[in-house]
Order: structure tokens, then sequence, then C-alpha cells
């Protein structure tokens, strides 16, 4: 798997790796996940609106994949922890579930 990159839209987090070194940091000593393993799942940081925290805040955003493309994300916020997901997550037979996501 390589990296990946999605363009960033009101609802969808802009992301590119290299990650921050501040995500890195939270990453191994927070959620205890390596560096490597970070980005063997092309696992990026960027800036996400939490509707928990009520505002935008740095975070690690997980990609989920079907078929080699992303269709979903998670993203977790530090230092402050709070989870997001991206609106529509992909059920087993193609079909969509609305969740609690940044645009909720």
């Amino acid at each position: 798997m390589g990296q990946f990159s999605i363009v960033g839209t009101a609802d969808t987090p802009a992301v590119s790796p290299p990650l921050s070194s501040a995500a890195v940091s939270y990453a191994e000593n927070v959620r205890k996940v390596s560096r490597a393993t970070l980005e063997r799942l092309g696992v990026g940081s960027g800036t996400v609106f939490f509707p928990e925290l009520e505002r935008k805040s740095e975070a690690v955003i997980f990609p989920y994949r079907a078929d080699g493309d992303v269709v979903n994300w998670k993203a977790a916020a530090f230092p402050q922890k709070a989870l997001t997901s991206s609106d529509r997550a992909p059920l087993e037979d193609g079909r969509h579930e609305e969740g609690e996501g940044a645009g909720a």
C-alpha cells in the first residue's frame, strides 16, 4: 500500500503525508502505533472539524479502503481526545449507511 491524498472539502479532511511530527508523537505515545505502521497504512494528518469539540483540531487520519480506493476515514483529534469519521460508511453489500461524521 502506498501513500494517499484526499482533496479536502467542507466535510472531508485534506490529507497529505508525510505525517506532522506532532501527529507521529501522538500516534506513537498515546495510540501506541509506530511511524512505520502509520506509513505502511497510508495514515495522514491534517486539520478536521470535530462536532464533539465544536471546533477544528489537528488529527491523525486513518483511511478505510475498498479495492484500493479510500472509501471512508476516521480521525483522532489530539491533544484533546475526540473522534469523527466521514458521513457515509460503506456496508459490505456496497450500500451506504449514514454515520455521525464531520457533517452531522
